[in-house]
């Protein structure tokens, strides 16, 4: 399951696809986000958590800290460009990130919080 995962890169998965009614696929899913081998991301418009693999998590934000150096602001759009994926997934990426603290909202741009402040 973890190398599926892997594979769909930043296409979004949703909870409720997974969770079905076997209990070993879902015990598995379970285990893998537990020991942050997935990353579940809220999605508020699909009312289901988006689930990617941890490597295509941090390979995404890697990206974007390279391609956006603070101050440098950037759309939703952009970021989906830069990493390959679609608005159903970006928008709710950037939400994450703006939620843990690697971004900052600002209108309908962002920028990378700047780490000397952190």
């Amino acid at each position: 399951m973890e190398n599926e995962f892997r594979m769909r890169g930043l296409a979004p998965t949703y909870v409720h696809q997974i969770e079905g009614d076997d209990t070993v696929q879902r015990d598995v899913f379970q285990l893998l986000c537990e020991t942050n081998r997935l990353v579940r991301i809220k999605a508020y418009v699909a009312k289901s958590d988006i689930v990617v693999h941890t490597e295509n998590f941090d390979n995404a934000v890697a990206m974007i800290e390279a391609n956006f150096t603070f101050p440098q602001k950037f759309t939703v759009s952009e970021v989906r460009e830069l990493i390959g994926s679609n608005r159903k997934f970006t928008v709710p990426f950037l939400e994450h990130l703006d939620a843990v603290g690697v971004t900052t909202r600002m209108g309908n741009q962002r920028q990378l919080r700047n780490r000397n402040e952190q």
